[in-house]
């Protein structure tokens, strides 16, 4: 504290204690002025003086991320088992029809101009029944297969799961586009603070000391919140001592889809940093907007010399840096969602990915059998995995 220590010839002590502790020093003049920001409220306006304001604070209702829980499983639970089933026996229904046809008559190549008639030697044979489960395959696929042989079973292998992929990468882009453009974003199941002590489907958590507590209060010195809110705030599973911090409050809203956490931006970005692989997501906008600042003792001659050096720290933009780089409210990626978030992310097709290098996988070896087995052998057949 050079700002003290050197004009006054003082020497700094500084003591680390609970914030009621520090208020408890400051009323009875052991302690100077708690290096804390806080939210000064017409109590504190009795028992202490406080510095100009250190920086805006407001308050955000947040809520376990559940809204969008699709994952690469999605694609095959999107039609029910009965629908599958039709779906697979109107596959083979065509595949079988059109393998008959080609039986039933006799293609062959012809060459353009070509007035002469073929021999049966000259007919080329149709495909196989599983070549032309793979030529269904690709049409419902919007792909095809072009001039792709699928008489190997390491091209089938591969070409039924890239035909699979496509299929699915499509369809979910489509999907997601198709969504954006024109189906409205639905209201939130929570479109304001107020609304949760109406539809009471949810208990809400807040730090009972912070000033955020007294937005669910008539008078700021009151024990007990308003009737409303009795029933919703600070219910189990929030934390029931005011020893329990914001991290508490962090843990329980990753275990309870029914728990919303009151907190300030930069309190819950940091105590969600340490909740591995749990999302939160903002609703309803801001709440108790209000301007955070430094207690000092009642009539304490420090209190002026502290506004000096602070309204220096922000003429100069020294105070501006240190919010950003101390006191910053962007959550990690991993911890953090957006409200209107409909995206398609990895997590959603992670499975598809696996799935689609394990096929590759099983075709070279596949590959691998064919051409020693095929060496071996004095035809050149492949091997058939019908």
């Amino acid at each position: 504290m050079n700002w003290v220590k050197n004009p006054h010839l003082l020497r700094s002590n500084y003591v680390r204690a609970d914030f009621p502790t520090g208020k408890e020093m400051l009323k009875d003049k052991t302690g100077d002025v708690v290096l804390v920001p806080i939210v000064v409220t017409t109590v504190d306006v009795q028992d202490f003086d406080f510095s100009v304001p250190v920086f805006k604070s407001w308050y955000e209702l947040y809520s376990k991320y559940t809204v969008n829980r699709a994952t690469s499983v999605s694609y095959l639970v999107t039609w029910s088992p009965e629908v599958w089933m039709a779906f697979g026996l109107t596959m083979f229904v065509i595949v079988l029809c059109m393998w008959l046809v080609a039986q039933v008559r006799h293609f062959s190549y012809v060459s353009v101009g070509d007035a002469i008639a073929v021999t049966a030697d000259d007919r080329v044979p149709p495909p196989s029944l599983i070549s032309y489960f793979f030529i269904v395959w690709g049409s419902i696929c919007s792909q095809g297969l072009h001039t792709v042989s699928t008489e190997a079973c390491s091209v089938r292998v591969v070409s039924w799961v890239t035909l699979l992929f496509g299929l699915c990468i499509s369809t979910s882009y489509s999907a997601v586009l198709f969504s954006r453009l024109t189906v409205d974003k639905s209201d939130l199941g929570i479109p304001t603070l107020e609304s949760v002590a109406r539809q009471r489907t949810h208990v809400l958590c807040v730090r009972r000391s912070s000033f955020g507590a007294l937005l669910f209060k008539a008078n700021e010195t009151d024990l007990e919140y308003m009737k409303e809110w009795r029933g919703v705030v600070n219910e189990p599973p929030c934390p029931q001592t005011d020893y329990e911090g914001v991290v508490t409050m962090a843990k329980a809203v990753c275990r309870e889809n029914n728990l919303l956490v009151l907190e300030t931006p930069n309190v819950m970005a940091r105590a969600m940093a340490d909740q591995d692989g749990c999302r939160v997501v903002s609703l309803a906008g801001r709440h108790a907007v209000a301007y955070a600042s430094l207690l000092t003792a009642k009539g304490s001659s420090y209190t002026s010399e502290i506004n000096n050096i602070l309204v220096s720290l922000f003429t100069n933009g020294v105070a501006d840096y240190l919010q950003k780089k101390w006191l910053s409210r962007e959550f990690h990626d991993r911890s953090f969602t957006e409200a209107d978030s409909v995206g398609v992310t990895i997590g959603h097709v992670q499975g598809l990915l696996a799935v689609l290098g394990l096929s590759v996988a099983v075709a070279v070896a596949i590959m691998i059998t064919e051409i020693v087995v095929s060496r071996g052998s004095s035809s050149s057949s492949s091997l058939w995995f019908a």
